[in-house]
């Protein structure tokens, strides 16, 4: 059972770390901190999927962001908004970061 779990996680986490990538987020090191609340939102959400291959499809039919469906879909738009250029993401996927987000990106 325990291996199973493992297993279970691992794609999960794999799935996550698809979309981090698919969405261009990739923290610079001054940026964890800031951003932690929403990286551990798309974890926690990653983690509990029930269906963590639908992302892999969403991905490989090359659309934009996450899934609309997916709970975390704002936290990882907050984040590509914050790491990357996000003229290539459409008006509707790009969710401003919360304000204490940009006061600890300044900081």
């Amino acid at each position: 059972p325990l291996q199973r779990m493992a297993q279970e996680h691992s794609k999960r986490m794999r799935a996550h770390s698809l979309m981090l990538a698919h969405m261009g987020i990739f923290p610079e090191d001054h940026q964890i901190a800031a951003l932690a609340s929403e990286l551990r939102a798309t974890v926690l959400s990653c983690s509990s999927c029930a269906c963590p291959g639908t992302c892999s499809d969403w991905i490989s039919e090359d659309n934009r962001g996450a899934p609309p469906w997916c709970a975390a879909s704002r936290a990882f738009a907050a984040l590509a908004e914050a790491c990357a250029d996000t003229s290539d993401f459409a008006d509707d996927t790009v969710v401003h970061l919360p304000q204490a987000a940009k006061t600890r990106l300044r900081a």
